[in-house]
């Protein structure tokens, strides 16, 4: 005779099959939701930190879908491969009801003909199934599947769900990129910026030693609006700034080595190159003297020493001289005199035509070079009151405005 497990226990363990099953494909749809899910959120956040590496990207995206390909076998081996029999859900049920004890898995193990000894009573098998079967059926199997990590898997992929449909709500354009970029981590796809700072640029040339103002224009891609610029050089402070007006302003110190500024607002960051170039200079300076004709004299080169041209009443001067760069334009001004004097450019040359200097004691030249630095004026200069008086160059080096003297000497009769 065969003994068998009674027809309504049968049945409370096919309801219980089945609800495991629904419960454990939830559980493993929600896995792969929020493992996929938790691995693009963190690339969408870092995204707006920094330009997240191909290689960054490529190892989310693979932790992603590792913990979601682990979800799917789990759930392939448990319900494929080798799906729950009779005794591993009598196992659950024990464990839900721990008053049944082991009677459960005991009239199971009764029922099965391989366990059963060589010379056993039907009788005595079949009363213990009827009884242990009555007894069970008194509780509710379905209870003996726990749905506590389907609830916090749900609770989980809720929130998630939310914050990504948020995102994608107030950032459309950059929940896009990111999405791209996460996707496709090998290829080369830029980064969308909430805030985009365009045209970094000094306001003019980086001198030598001497502070300037990096500029930018500003251009915000969503509600968000921080005004909040952080400026650093590699191993120093960083500068504050603010960016107002669809303008970012950046007072930067002197610098005296080429250097990269990294300024950053909001998740927008943007570099600049300083090279600190020196203002030209006034490599040398002279000129030619046309004498008088009634000396029947050639002329004579003359120099500027100590900042003083010694020239005689009633001679021209064509000046001429070097500068340290190419120029675009030089002048000189003499005192006495409404306008500047235009001189000829030559690269890093200049030159004058020939100057009557009658009642002129002091000249001022000033240069302007091909990086656009013009000369650097230091301070006034004290005028000359007589013909003998004799003013040095301001500045050392020449690489300011150079003003000398003119002396007056007469020839005897």
């Amino acid at each position: 005779m065969k003994i068998q497990i009674p027809s309504k226990l049968e049945l409370r363990f096919g309801q219980l099959r089945r609800r495991l099953r629904r419960v454990q494909t939830l559980q493993a749809l929600l896995a792969v939701f929020t493992a996929l899910g938790v691995s693009y959120l963190a690339v969408f956040l870092l995204d707006r930190g920094w330009d997240t590496a191909p290689v960054v990207r490529t190892s989310i995206l693979g932790a992603g879908w590792a913990m979601a390909s682990w979800a799917a076998l789990r759930w392939t081996f448990c319900w494929i491969v080798r799906p729950p029999g009779v005794k591993e859900l009598a196992s659950l049920v024990q464990r839900r009801y721990r008053q049944l004890g082991d009677r459960l898995l005991g009239i199971v193990e009764l029922a099965n003909e391989s366990t059963r000894p060589p010379h056993f009573s039907e009788e005595l098998y079949e009363a213990a199934i009827r009884q242990v079967s009555a007894d069970a059926l008194h509780y509710d199997f379905n209870q003996a599947a726990s749905t506590l990590g389907l609830r916090r898997l749900t609770v989980a992929s809720v929130v998630l769900g939310l914050i990504l449909a948020a995102l994608g709500g107030a950032f459309p354009g950059a929940a896009v990129n990111a999405f791209s970029r996460w996707l496709t981590p090998y290829r080369e796809i830029p980064r969308y910026t909430l805030v985009r700072i365009e045209n970094l640029r000094a306001a003019g040339i980086a001198v030598h030693g001497e502070a300037f103002e990096a500029i930018a224009e500003v251009r915000y891609q969503s509600f968000w609006r921080p005004e909040n610029v952080r400026a650093r050089f590699e191993g120093e402070r960083p500068l504050e700034a603010s960016a107002k007006g669809g303008r970012l302003r950046v007072q930067v110190p002197g610098q005296h080595n080429a250097r990269v500024l990294e300024v950053r607002l909001g998740d927008a960051s943007a570099s600049l190159s300083v090279d600190p170039v020196f203002r030209p200079k006034l490599a040398e300076i002279g000129g030619q003297e046309r004498l008088p004709a009634y000396l029947k004299q050639p002329d004579r080169e003359v120099k500027i020493s100590g900042g003083v041209l010694e020239i005689l009443e009633g001679s021209a001067v064509s000046f001429r001289g070097k500068i340290s760069r190419n120029l675009t334009s030089a002048s000189l001004r003499c005192d006495g005199k409404d306008e500047p004097l235009a001189l000829t450019v030559d690269r890093t040359e200049f030159s004058s035509a020939p100057l009557h200097l009658t009642n002129v004691y002091e000249a001022s030249l000033t240069w302007r070079d091909a990086l656009g630095l013009r000369t650097q004026n230091r301070g006034a200069l004290p005028s000359a009151t007589k013909p003998t008086n004799r003013h040095p160059l301001t500045c050392p080096n020449w690489d300011s405005t150079a003003q000398f003297s003119i002396p007056r000497f007469w020839p005897c009769e």
